[in-house]
């Protein structure tokens, strides 16, 4: 049975068995409770769509709150490992190339000292033994002259020493026999 046909024939029952003073009364009454029922839901409909917007809105808030915070930690972990790495890669780079530069310094430092030690070493004794060479060969050459010279002045003396003999002859030229 439809509504309505079931709103008439409840009026009609209760029509029927009062009497004509109470009929307006039970139509009214009948007619304010559904009023009263349409108002009612209309008011519920009303508050609860406000109760559940607000309900919504604050669920919805805090979720977005936590999902952006977690979110954002997460962007945030992500960004700060890669300006960290980026940061380290920098100054451990900075940090080797400024110890490569002293320890290169350093051990070129060392090479040369040493390489520069072993060519004057090398240099030196190569001056030296060419100088003593031509010392030598002067010194052994003047004074074979000398030892003749002086062998033939003086038969009964022996003098081995080229340098002796040349000391020798010196001191004969300048201070005489």
């Amino acid at each position: 049975m439809a509504p309505l046909e079931q709103c008439l024939v409840t009026v009609t029952a209760q029509y029927n068995q009062r009497s004509s003073t109470d009929t307006s009364t039970i139509i009214n009454r009948h007619i304010n409770t559904h009023i009263n029922t349409h108002i009612n839901t209309h008011i519920n409909t009303h508050i609860n769509t406000h109760i559940n917007t607000h309900i919504n809105t604050h669920i919805n808030t805090h979720i977005n709150t936590h999902i952006n915070t977690h979110i954002n930690t997460h962007i945030n972990t992500h960004i700060n490992t890669h300006i960290n790495t980026h940061i380290n890669t920098h100054i451990n780079t900075h940090i080797n190339t400024h110890i490569n530069t002293h320890i290169n310094t350093h051990i070129n430092t060392h090479i040369n000292t040493h390489i520069n030690t072993h060519i004057n070493t090398h240099i030196n004794t190569h001056i030296n033994t060419h100088i003593n060479t031509h010392i030598n060969t002067h010194i052994n050459t003047h004074g074979s002259a000398h030892y003749t010279s002086y062998q033939n002045k003086n038969p009964s003396t022996t003098i081995t020493s080229p340098l002796a003999l040349r000391l020798n002859e010196d001191a004969n030229f300048h201070y005489g026999e």
